[in-house]
């Protein structure tokens, strides 16, 4: 049973090639985008899961914040992890903490050597606790995990960096300078660190190694807090009870002024990745909004290929009605056709799963560089598709298989009355939300993109471009010293400045104290030490009072400069009131000087808060230069590079010359954005492609149950032009139907999306027009193609085109045109028709549909001369409403059972008029005129005379001879 199910649905797809070709095409894009979709988001959701106890590990974060200000960190003080676990060892099971310098770029040289080439600046360098491997589970490769950065002075490197540095050489043991001024040892290899988590490191160095130099700052600096700190609780520990004991510890261990302002919580380690947008990050990390979208994208996307096989299942249910009703007959019962329909889904969706296969398989290299990340095929890939695509097969053929296997054969074998109103509901319901979802995801496509290029181009407020930066690192104040005035004299230099952080990038805190505030207590602002200079470089707009000079060498000493969100927060009536303000600072009492416009001092996403430039003192300047800052003249850096690292390197040989540029490191901030805009516009398009696959298919299917009527259509003289659009007006109307749903919904989505940027494109209208435009062209195109196509079929071969349970057939010409008689030559001579073959044709289709009044039908054509139109224009268009108005058919719903809703229908009801007696419709007047006439297309001898009529004469020709043999009307004639 089993077999003959599954051969009887292997025939069938191999019997319809088209549109299994677009069910398998649609089916397998879709799957394969819903897997690539899966995986990225799956593997987003992974980071950090791979520690063991993932699910018990904790990041301390905190918050400060006195008079409405203050500081989100993800930084806590060097002494809190220790403090922490050894004031309550029943909760806290480890600690480890992670520090940069607040920077996670440094310098590392082999030994004593003088040559650049064992000489590099490395990005993802950390000095942390010993424990760090039994917290995070990181293999080593070469190396005790337990002893590996148990002693001061030891670093771990990664495999790369080894190699780097040391070459084929054993690395184990040998010695390196870190930033010029710290001995390491080199105590361990690293393993392949998983790429799935929020720190990425390329080498490990103790924390003891910098404690030895800084002995008490755990115990006694409960202020400055750089140190990310992790961890672990003992079992059956929650988050919430250590949350309890913080307010505690905190009042005993934090100084007076920041007791009252600031408060402790813990994160869980799974979800810093997509949820944290704290202050001081390690890296910029991923949004889960992001990831939610290409998730609902991956969904709309297989939803939209299922929706496909429903479509195409139900709109080709005509062609098995037949079937349907044949197989009930000989008694199949109900389920086993909804089994046979479903087996068929199941087939057509397996097949395409084993094709989407192979497309990831393809792609996979693309994909992942396009989403940046190293995404590895799992092993249950094949098993996973397979189970999905049954899924798939099972939910898009539920609803045709109970549609199909409905049919009644009395019905069906009367009329082949398929195709009824609810299934030509469903269709276009399942159209429109087919192209609703396609318009959501264009115009979110689109606002994607400009969001992203709205980062990348508003007015930050300064000028970030022909911007050089130099890094600086605290051990290297005296080459700062020496360098920085020979960096003016270099041509193509129009500026030289330095900071303490990037500006629009990061930025430290400092305390202040201003106004009315109490004396002795402090909030912490964002801000940047720099020089007079620095607006030389930077263009800022000042809105009142002056920039730091050196005019003013005693007063800028012990001034700041605000910006203006801070002084309307001082004057709300008048900003500029804020100049000659006091305020406080470690060093001492300051007054504002000047009152800066609004700018971006930090990534986009974030509002313009109070920000503080200041004056470092001379004596804190090595502790406090960072960056260097060239403003270059337009045209090629190149030159004042070279001739930068010149007097660079002829300045010292344990720091190597490196420079970035301004506007790089900024665009960076927004990679991750321009990586989502690519995504999903790809698989938005992906998306219209599989909308299309269906819109065509669909088309296609209209214009072959619509052959016959285009063949007709062309003989009364209607052009291309006037069939494509009979043909793809129904399916535009549907496409903008979708258009208007859609709208309200992307404009809400859209708006709900851009909440999450503090600098945000505009929403705007014409954008959702020109999405419509474009939906409406594309689902125009697609139709219209196969429309043309059907509009230049040779109209003989398109009347005499049968559309059955098997689809479109050529009719047999039993005879050549000239050998036909009754009333079709003599009509064809009247009609002046182009050939007897066209008219004959044409006399047949109308006595097919049941126009059986053929003197009628001569003077309707005669009316139009040529052969133009005259049957539309007597209908207003519609062949249907034709017959109607032209009184050749009784009421309507005589003409709905007589003529149907297709020319299928109205055969099927003449050709099997002997099952009619017991309808509504019994005894059609006209009959025996039809099998008059199909009689005559049979073979005959044209040497013959028929025999005396029985019958009144048709303008002169003779009745046929089967009138009179046979008392039944039909029995017996042979159909031509």
């Amino acid at each position: 049973m089993l077999k003959n199910v599954l051969l009887t649905s292997l025939r069938n797809l191999a019997r319809h090639k088209l549109y299994t070709l677009i069910n398998l095409l649609g089916l397998a894009t879709g799957l394969a985008c819903f897997v690539l979709i899966g995986l990225y988001v799956r593997y987003q959701r992974s980071y950090d899961r791979f520690a063991p106890k993932a699910e018990q590990m904790y990041r301390v974060v905190g918050e400060i914040e006195m008079e409405g200000q203050g500081e989100h960190s993800s930084s806590m003080v060097f002494g809190l992890g220790p403090t922490l676990y050894h004031d309550h060892p029943e909760l806290i099971e480890r600690y480890c903490r992670w520090f940069d310098f607040q920077d996670p770029q440094h310098s590392l040289k082999v030994g004593d050597s003088l040559s650049t080439n064992k000489l590099f600046t490395e990005s993802g360098l950390y000095l942390v606790d010993s424990t760090v491997f039994e917290l995070f589970g990181y293999p080593l490769k070469v190396g005790d995990p337990k002893t590996a950065l148990a002693r001061p002075g030891s670093i771990v490197l990664s495999e790369s960096l080894a190699k780097k540095y040391f070459g084929d050489a054993d690395p184990m043991g040998q010695m390196m300078k870190w930033d010029g001024s710290m001995d390491v040892q080199v105590t361990g290899i690293l393993g392949e660190i998983p790429r799935n988590s929020h720190i990425h490191f390329e080498g490990l160095a103790s924390m003891g190694t910098i404690l030895q130099y800084w002995k008490n700052i755990e115990k006694n600096n409960w202020v400055w807090n750089p140190c990310w700190t992790y961890v672990r609780l003992k079992d059956g520990i929650s988050k919430a009870e250590v949350d309890r004991i913080f307010p505690g510890f905190i009042q005993k261990y934090y100084p007076d002024f920041l007791r009252d302002q600031i408060g402790h919580e813990l994160q869980p380690l799974v979800d810093i990745h997509l949820t944290s947008k704290l202050d001081f990050e390690m890296h910029q990390n991923a949004d889960a909004g992001s990831v939610n979208i290409l998730w609902v994208i991956g969904f709309f996307i297989i939803l939209l290929a299922s929706v496909n096989f429903m479509n195409l299942a139900t709109a080709r249910s005509a062609y098995r009605a037949r079937e349907v009703g044949v197989r009930k007959s000989a008694g199949a019962t109900r389920g086993q056709l909804i089994g046979q329909f479903l087996l068929e889904s199941v087939l057509m969706s397996v097949i395409a799963a084993l094709i989407a296969l192979v497309l990831i398989q393809l792609v996979m290299p693309a994909f992942n560089e396009l989403a940046g990340e190293v995404i590895v095929l799992p092993e249950m890939l094949v098993p996973g598709v397979l189970g999905l695509a049954v899924v798939v097969g099972l939910l898009s053929g539920v609803y045709p298989a109970f549609f199909l296997s409905s049919f009644q054969p009395a019905v069906v074998l009367k009329a082949n009355a398929a195709g009824t109103s609810r299934g030509q509901a469903l269709r276009k319901a399942l159209v429109v939300v087919q192209f609703a979802i396609a318009m959501v995801l264009i115009i979110g496509t689109v606002f994607v993109k400009k969001q992203h290029d709205h980062l990348r181009t508003v007015d930050l407020g300064f000028n970030k471009e022909q911007v050089l930066l130099i890094p600086v690192r605290g051990p290297m104040a005296d080459v700062y010293s020496a360098v920085f005035p020979e960096l003016k004299n270099i041509s193509g230099v129009k500026a030289v400045s330095w900071a303490n952080d990037i500006i629009g990038k990061k930025h430290n805190t400092h305390e202040f104290n201003w106004g009315t505030m109490e004396q002795g207590k402090w909030t912490y602002l964002p801000a940047l030490y720099v020089n007079p200079e620095f607006n030389e470089v930077a263009n800022i707009d000042l809105l009142a009072g002056r920039w730091f000079s050196r005019e003013f060498p005693g007063d800028d000493s012990l001034s700041v400069i605000i910006n203006e969100t801070f002084a309307q927060q001082l004057h709300p009536d008048d900003p500029t009131k804020a100049i000659g303000d006091r305020m406080d600072t470690p060093h001492g009492e300051e007054r504002v000087i000047g009152v800066a416009k609004d700018f971006a001092f930090d990534p986009l996403f974030k509002a313009v808060q109070p920000f503080v430039f200041d004056m470092c003192q001379p004596d804190d300047r090595g502790q406090w230069i960072r960056y260097l800052y060239l403003r270059l003249e337009a045209g090629d850096p190149a030159p004042v590079i070279a001739a930068a690292k010149e007097k660079w390197n002829a300045r010292t040989t344990d720091f190597p010359f490196e420079y970035q540029f301004l506007d790089e490191q900024l665009d960076m901030q927004y990679e991750a954005q321009g990586r989502l805009a690519k995504l999903i516009g790809i698989f938005s398009l992906l998306a219209v492609f599989i909308a299309c696959l269906g819109l065509f298919a669909l088309a296609s299917w209209t214009a072959e149950k619509r052959t016959r009527e285009i063949g007709i259509r062309k003989v009364m003289g209607a052009d291309t032009m006037r069939i494509t659009y009979l043909v793809t007006r129904d399916f535009l109307l549907l496409v903008f139907l979708g258009a208007l749903v859609a709208m309200p919904l992307a404009w809400f989505g859209v708006g709900r999306w851009l909440e999450n940027f503090a600098f945000r494109t505009a929403i705007e209208p014409l954008v959702f027009v020109l999405a419509a435009l474009v939906v409406l062209m594309i689902a125009t195109f697609t139709v219209s193609f196969r429309a043309v196509r059907a509009a230049q079929t040779d109209p003989v071969r398109a009347l005499r085109t049968d559309t059955s349970e098997n689809g479109p057939q050529t009719l047999p010409t039993h005879r050549p045109p000239s050998a036909f008689h009754c009333g079709e030559v003599r009509l064809a001579q009247d009609m002046k028709a182009p050939s007897h073959a066209l008219a004959s044709e044409l006399v047949k289709e109308f006595v097919r549909v049941g126009h059986n009044n053929l003197p009628e039908v001569q003077r309707m054509l005669k009316e139009q001369p040529g052969l133009l139109n005259a049957s539309w224009d007597v209908g207003g268009g519609d062949f249907e409403t034709a017959l109607e108005g032209a009184g050749h058919v009784g009421d309507r719903e005589s003409a709905e059972c007589l003529i149907g809703r297709d020319y299928r229908s109205a055969m099927s009801a003449l050709n099997l008029a002997e099952y009619r007696s017991p309808s509504r419709c019994s005894g059609p007047p006209r009959l025996e005129l039809y099998c008059r006439h199909i009689n005559c297309f049979g073979p005959a001898d044209p040497r013959r005379r028929p025999p005396e009529p029985t019958l009144p004469r048709l303008r002169g020709v003779d009745a046929p001879p089967c009138l009179a043999r046979h008392p039944h009307p039909l029995k017996g004639c042979a159909p031509g």
